[in-house]
């Protein structure tokens, strides 16, 4: 069997999942796709920055998108993209639940302090406190969590059955500023990479030689999990121990 091409980063609001899926797709020379620029694409807006729109226009988004036809579309156009022999990393929040397949399925973990601290260090429009952040994640995420329930009756807040990868980096901004922020994005694409290295067949070692390398809190937990690697479905946990 042909070995995927595919990665599929998959989050909620505001996890990461824009970032490391233009960093993956930048460091293996992949193509990157974001579901957002086909949603806008579908609802005649224009496109930018993912979290920018989310946050600036999300009650008139919300509104264009009724009835579920644009997300339908746009899902469709997802589908007919991970079934071409194209590289690609793919940001789209719902894809591994609605389009099963051969692609690497990761699931970015935050929690809504740390997904609240990094909407605050972004700058977005429209955000100008912690609680104004918290409220239209859970806005958005709502919305999602519903259109899910509908199509395939899965809970986007705990099914993670369908995910090759599972990590969590809720941890990794010790304070809500831009410096921590690229930290934590720098010591969690090194364990993204080093586990789509792996399944790809570039580096089979690479894991292991993360953990003698990393952060210690890293490479602690690369250690703790690496025996795991047979298994189809690993969890690296990438918090401070």
């Amino acid at each position: 069997m042909k070995m995927t091409q595919k990665i599929v980063i998959s989050g909620l609001t505001a996890a990461g999942k824009t970032t490391h899926t233009k960093l993956l797709a930048e460091t293996l020379g992949f193509r990157a796709v974001h579901f957002t620029d086909l949603l806008l694409g579908e609802l005649r807006l224009e496109a930018g920055s993912a979290d920018q729109v989310w946050f600036s226009r999300l009650r008139e988004i919300e509104s264009m998108r009724a009835g579920g036809f644009a997300d339908r579309r746009a899902d469709e156009s997802i589908a007919a993209l991970l079934e071409t022999d194209e590289p690609m990393v793919v940001d789209a929040v719902l894809a591994p639940w609605l389009h099963p397949g051969r692609q690497i399925n990761v699931w970015l973990g935050s929690d809504r302090a740390s997904r609240a601290w990094k909407c605050s260090v972004s700058r977005l429009p429209g955000v100008i406190s912690t609680d104004d952040s918290l409220r239209l994640l859970d806005e958005k995420d709502a919305f999602t969590r519903a259109y899910l329930w509908r199509e395939r009756k899965v809970d986007l807040y705990t099914d993670r059955s369908c995910f090759d990868l599972v990590l969590d980096n809720s941890h990794l901004i010790g304070e809500p500023t831009l410096d921590a922020a690229r930290e934590g994005i720098r010591e969690l694409h090194q364990v993204l990479l080093a586990y789509v290295d792996w399944r790809l067949g570039r580096q089979g070692d690479a894991l292991l030689e993360l953990a003698d390398t990393a952060a210690p809190g890293l490479a602690a937990v690369v250690r703790m999990d690496v025996d795991q690697l047979t298994l189809p479905h690993t969890v690296l946990a990438s918090r401070r121990i």
